[in-house]
C-alpha cells in the first residue's frame, strides 16, 4: 500500500477523532431530525421497537463505546475483505497489486 494512501486514511481517522465529539458535545440533548419534526408537528412519538445493545444517546459514555465498537468492527471487515481479496487474486494468477505499472 502506498504510503500516501496511509498518511490520508490516519488524518482521516484524526480529523473523526477531533471533530466528531466537538459535534456530539454540541448536538446532545436536541435529539435528531425525526424526533425534531414530530415535536414541532404536534406528535408524540411512540417507544422504539428495539433500544438496541448500549440504548440510544441516553449515556454519553455508552454512545461513545458503541461508536468505538462500530468503528472497529467496520475497520476489521474492511481489511478482512481487503484480505481475501487479495488472497483470491494471487491464487488465480492475477497481480497481486490493483494498480497498473507506470510508465
Amino acid at each position: 500500500m502506498k504510503r500516501r494512501y496511509v498518511k490520508a486514511a490516519a488524518l482521516l481517522v484524526v480529523l473523526f477523532a477531533v471533530f466528531l465529539p466537538l459535534y456530539y458535545a454540541f448536538s446532545y440533548g436536541k435529539g435528531d431530525g425525526l424526533e425534531q419534526t414530530v415535536s414541532e408537528g404536534g406528535g408524540a412519538s411512540g417507544e422504539p421497537g428495539w433500544p438496541g445493545l448500549l440504548g440510544y444517546g441516553d449515556d454519553p459514555a455508552a454512545t461513545f463505546a458503541a461508536g468505538v465498537l462500530g468503528l472497529g468492527l467496520a475497520f476489521a471487515a474492511a481489511y478482512g475483505l481487503l484480505r481475501a481479496t487479495r488472497a483470491w487474486r494471487s491464487r488465480d494468477g492475477r497481480a497481486s497489486h490493483p494498480d497498473p505499472p507506470r510508465p
